[in-house]
């Protein structure tokens, strides 16, 4: 019995009630002063103490979570053995002196309810706990040997709010930056941004989605099922489609993500006319649909190992999906699986493809997978994919994430239809059915299994994987990704290889522009067949341009060098994997030389080169300025709790980049020996603000101080170690480098009236 307008199911509180209420029985016979013989006073107290029971079942089925639930109904059971006589019956010719307990009845009956108070009013701590058990960050710091009393506050999180809804205990939780993290009675659903300008969109929450759209020709009619985080329902608005209904499953999960999500957006997806918002259970809501309805069905329910999934992983399940389906429909589904071994996701797989035509997985980044299955008898992948991935709206979208278009079109495939792919050596397991029940018994035991689960799936999957562009016949498209994966590649060594030392981009930059250019375009002028180089060419042309100009302008102090600026930002949007990432280290090494003009957006472009970097990046001082510059201009983030993430965030990049230096051999021990004192520094200063801005946003003052001591464990006490040992060392040893800037710190400047042929 399910109503749609709240959520709650009402049989199962009934059932719950009928359980306590038979449970509280022994709490009324211990107030009956252990009288054998039934009286009206017995049978009143009795009745009191059932009707007290159904009460407090039903305020607990209301209020609590259902783990809070659970301990109500073990407490009140346990209440019984306590009460309980081993004499079957008493009779006068049984009724004998009974001996004396050592414990009174009365006060078994005063523990009882103190622990049933206890239980039903919960512990305050019941987020922070359970994120502690089901997080992945704790496995880690176990594994660094971290301080057990220092574990929660290994990584940054503050928990922002928690509500008890009919799906469990949901806490939404702040992490480094602007990230909003939500989690289900512990366990993750999801994780969004709430400024992708700064912070980067985690994009296992929002591939599914982009993949599916794009994989469909004409994508009208689109099904969101779960997506507690709404993520994917902000990301499916900037898709030119005609319908969105996106199904929840608690209004109260809807009025958290308006809250923390939506209403930061420019615009909220609640106020788009194409969106439909349904509560009610996801089951419920794809046999609802009428047949051949939709285009497509995004799926991100809670992970595959939680009992509570089940029913979203058998053929009954897929079989309606498919009946709701168009011809061309396309089907995505996120498979979390990184507590799973290869065999569940071959158990999905045999499923899907029992009821689709084409299906396989995709994975996309660590523990997550895709599964992707399709109506269409013409195969898997749609022949225009990579086409509709360079769409502007597309690339924008991966760009929110920190990710390009051809990164994409690698991802590894699984084809459960290739002939001599996955199932081509080994039998296909059989279809998940709903009276088999493997999800239930079976996933649950394996996600306990201690194992290296990601090495298995990669043995497992490895050898019959290919990348999505290779389902394809090869177009342009094709070469234009492996150019662009190679400018990624380009990228990442630089950061990664020589860290501080960005402006060996331009090296780079010239070199794919003379040596490896587009084809040109052939256009009509005057009658005439001309030759033109490709727009993406011409734009990397008119960069240099610009930043050539905004230099100049800087150098000579020009009015208009603010206005010269800001037009690089352009770029910097463009998505380009070497202009657009390294042109916001352009931007603020100009604000720096008009001597800070604009703070504001100085700083937003600072905190876009942190977040937004490769994760083996290991530059130090992007860091080091912009916390410095947070530290000195408070001003510019106004909300103190606002301030104290961004702090807390720029802190633990801090220990990332560091951590990444570990195998790195520096040239200069002066340079480095300067960047270890800055970031001493910086990170006390830094400390030293967020502890008074703990008291403002209700931060506990043990919790900042386990959090002030694992910073000074992971970053300040190693960094002096290694400046006392390492660096004095070297510096007795080492002549003194010049601090002067890399030949390749000077922009390749081109007039205007002069023109870069790369043709």
């Amino acid at each position: 019995i399910y109503t749609a307008t709240t959520g709650l199911n009402w049989l199962v509180h009934f059932e719950l009630a009928i359980l306590l209420s038979i449970a509280a029985i022994p709490l009324a016979i211990a107030l009956t002063s252990c009288q054998r013989h039934p009286s009206q006073q017995t049978t009143l107290l009795i009745a009191c103490g059932i009707t007290g029971g159904a009460f407090i079942a039903l305020i607990s089925s209301l209020l609590c979570p259902a783990t809070i639930q659970l301990q109500i109904a073990a407490t009140l059971l346990a209440s019984l053995t306590l009460f309980t006589r081993p004499e079957g019956s008493f009779t006068k010719a049984a009724a004998v002196e009974l001996r004396p307990r050592p414990f009174p009845r009365m006060h078994l009956a005063v523990i009882t309810v103190t622990v049933v108070l206890a239980t039903t009013l919960g512990s305050p701590q019941t987020a922070s706990l359970s994120r502690l058990m089901f997080s992945e960050r704790t496995r880690m710091a176990l594994q660094h040997n971290v301080a057990p009393e220092l574990i929660s506050q290994s990584a940054p999180g503050r928990l922002v709010e928690t509500r008890v809804t009919s799906v469990g205990e949901v806490a939404v939780w702040k992490l480094g930056g602007n990230i909003i993290e939500f989690r289900r009675n512990g366990i993750s659903q999801g994780a969004v941004s709430s400024s992708p300008d700064t912070t980067p969109q985690p994009p296992e929450d929002v591939l599914p989605l982009i993949l599916a759209i794009c994989n469909h020709p004409q994508p009208g009619q689109v099904m969101l099922l779960g997506d507690d985080s709404g993520a994917a329902l902000r990301s499916s608005t900037h898709f030119p489609v005609q319908q969105i209904l996106a199904v929840r499953q608690d209004s109260q999960l809807t009025q958290l993500a308006a809250a923390h999500v939506w209403n930061n957006s420019p615009q909220k997806p609640t106020d788009d006319t194409r969106v439909r918002i349904e509560h009610k259970p996801i089951e419920l809501a794809v046999r609802s649909a009428r047949p051949q309805s939709l285009d497509v069905v995004v799926c991100t329910g809670p992970p595959a190992s939680a009992a509570s999934t089940a029913s979203l992983y058998n053929k009954e399940f897929y079989t309606a999906v498919r009946a709701a389906l168009s011809a061309d429909g396309v089907f995505a589904q996120r498979f979390r699986g990184r507590d799973l071994g290869p065999e569940p996701l071959r158990e999905c797989l045999a499923t899907l493809s029992s009821v689709f035509p084409a299906s396989g997985a995709i994975q996309t980044v660590p523990g997550e997978i895709i599964l992707l299955a399709g109506t269409s008898e013409k195969g898997l992948i749609s022949p225009g994919l990579l086409d509709r991935l360079q769409k502007e709206h597309v690339r924008t979208e991966l760009m929110l994430s920190g990710w390009d278009w051809a990164q994409v079109a690698v991802l590894p495939l699984a084809d459960a239809a290739d002939p001599i792919g996955l199932f081509s050596r080994e039998a296909r397991p059989l279809p998940l059915s709903a009276a088999a029940a493997q999800t239930t018994l079976n996933w649950p035991v394996e996600a306990a299994r201690i194992a290296d689960k990601a090495e298995e799936l990669r043995l497992a999957f490895a050898p019959w994987q290919k990348q999505l562009a290779s389902a394809l016949p090869v177009t342009e498209a094709h070469h234009e990704a492996k150019r662009r994966l190679s400018s990624l590649a380009q990228q990442i060594e630089i950061l990664a290889g020589m860290p501080d030392q960005p402006w060996t981009y331009r090296r780079s930059l010239r070199m794919e522009m003379q040596q490896h250019p587009r084809p040109p375009l052939e256009k009509v002028e005057n009658g005439r067949i001309i030759r033109v180089s490709h727009p993406l060419d011409e734009e990397r042309q008119q960069y240099f341009r610009t930043l050539g100009a905004a230099l100049m302008a800087a150098a000579s102090d020009q009015q208009a060098a603010l206005e010269l600026v800001r037009r690089l930002v352009r770029f910097a949007r463009s998505g380009d994997p070497l202009m657009g990432h390294f042109s916001h280290y352009e931007i603020v090494r100009l604000h720096e030389l008009l001597n800070h003009p604009a703070p504001a957006e100085e700083l937003q472009h600072r905190l876009h080169i942190v977040f937004f970097a490769a994760a083996s990046d290991a530059s130090v001082r992007p860091v080091i300025t912009a916390l410095d510059q947070l530290v000195r201009q408070p001003e510019l983030v106004q909300q103190p709790s606002e301030r104290f993430d961004q702090l807390n965030g720029l802190l633990q990049k801090l220990i990332e980049r560091w951590e990444a230096r570990t195998a790195w051999e520096p040239k200069s021990a002066v340079r480095v020996q300067n960047d270890v004192d800055q970031s001493v520094r910086i990170s006390n200063l830094a400390l030293d603000q967020m502890q008074e801005l703990a008291g403002q946003i209700g931060v506990s003052n043990s919790d900042f101080l386990y959090r002030r001591r694992y910073i000074n464990e992971a970053l300040i006490v190693p960094l002096r170690d290694y400046r006392d040992q390492v660096l004095a060392h070297r510096m007795k040893t080492q002549p003194l480098s010049s601090d002067g800037e890399d030949p390749d710190d000077q922009p390749l400047l081109i007039p205007a009236t002069q023109s870069l042929n790369t043709n």
